[in-house]
């Protein structure tokens, strides 16, 4: 085994596609997870135009999270997102191109909550043909020509935020209205706020350490 060769060598297993819940199962009842030090998931939904968003992202790695936690009895177990994101192509299954920048930003805050996932890395960094229908040619940050698409800044800003913060506290409220309260180091807290049945962005309110808040939007 991998293990009796080198003991400190650390086993990711899964890699997912999808939120397929019905091989999740049956790798937890065959014992797989006796045998890694972490779980890799691809949660795209974008083909869901129903529950495709952030939102329902979010809501499904949460349950497999608690899923991880109450089958296996390991409460650390941690989660890599190792591939996710919105496709721009012109088509019933793509999503416009200031939507998956929202949808990044949205997507990023609600992840950073959950304690034991570990990583979120964007599919991809460039689109990989100039095909405006076909889907595996518009996931980039940037275009073929590498001009950059709305993501592009919102990727930049909303990683350095969630990065820096300490703690983020999710609040779902009626009408699908997402609070997010984005704690820093110094003591100041990031508000932020959305309507999950939208493409508007995130807006937020500082709120400095024992100071009155500003509004400022990103």
């Amino acid at each position: 085994s991998i293990k009796s060769v080198n003991p400190s060598a650390k086993i990711i297993a899964g890699a997912v596609a999808g939120a397929d819940d019905k091989w999740i199962n049956q790798f937890i009842e065959l014992g797989g997870f006796r045998y890694c030090d972490g779980f890799s998931i691809h949660p795209y939904m974008f083909q869901k135009k129903d529950s495709g968003r952030p939102e329902d992202v979010y809501t499904w790695v949460a349950k497999l999270d608690s899923l991880i936690q109450n089958k296996t009895g390991k409460a650390e177990l941690p989660i890599f997102i190792t591939e996710v994101g919105w496709p721009n192509q012109f088509n019933d299954e793509g999503t416009t191109e200031r939507g998956t920048a929202t949808y990044f930003q949205r997507l990023a805050i609600l992840l950073r909550s959950i304690k034991n996932v570990k990583a979120l890395i964007w599919y991809e960094l460039k689109n990989s043909g100039n095909s405006a229908i076909e889907k595996e040619h518009n996931f980039g940050l940037v275009r073929e020509d590498y001009s950059k698409k709305p993501i592009f800044d919102r990727f930049r800003d909303t990683t350095r935020l969630v990065m820096s913060a300490i703690s983020i506290t999710i609040t779902q409220k009626a009408d699908n209205e997402y609070l997010a309260a984005i704690k820093m180091s110094d003591g100041s807290v990031c508000n932020a706020n959305w309507i999950a049945d939208s493409f508007t962005g995130v807006k937020y309110q500082i709120v400095p350490a024992l100071k009155e808040g500003n509004d400022v939007s990103i």
